[in-house]
């Protein structure tokens, strides 16, 4: 395989619902894409252009792995983090944190919205 058989591609999720958005993005990256952990690059979260719109996800990935052995994302899950506009980032990227150092767990992205959405803040893990 040569380096140019594997790019990178994108592919995204969008939801009124920021927990129904996570779970649209784990079931495309689990039973749409197939993709296995090393094939993720990154995986972001941002408000739709409209104000007050929709919560997007976007993973981008490899289109082929490049580890021998390479995990499936049969257990990937995410951690959802959702406050008011009120709460200070700070304190909601430590609580992020809190759950992502948690013994056995493997976070491969962690995303949040660089501004509110709607009235909220959100991150989130996977």
């Amino acid at each position: 395989m040569s380096s140019e058989d594997n790019r990178v591609a994108f592919a995204s999720v969008k939801s009124g619902s920021s927990a129904k958005c996570m779970e649209m993005m784990v079931r495309l990256i689990k039973d749409d894409l197939k993709l296995m952990q090393d094939q993720i690059v990154s995986i972001s979260i941002h408000d739709s252009k409209v104000h007050h719109g929709d919560l997007e996800a976007v993973v981008f990935y490899r289109t082929q792995s490049t580890v021998d052995n390479s995990e499936p994302t049969e257990s990937l899950s995410y951690h959802l983090v959702v406050r008011d506009e009120d709460t200070e980032w700070s304190n909601i990227l430590r609580e992020m944190l809190m759950n992502t150092n948690t013994a056995g767990k493997k976070t491969c992205a962690i995303g949040s919205t660089f501004r509110n959405v709607g009235e909220e803040k959100i991150a989130c893990s996977f």
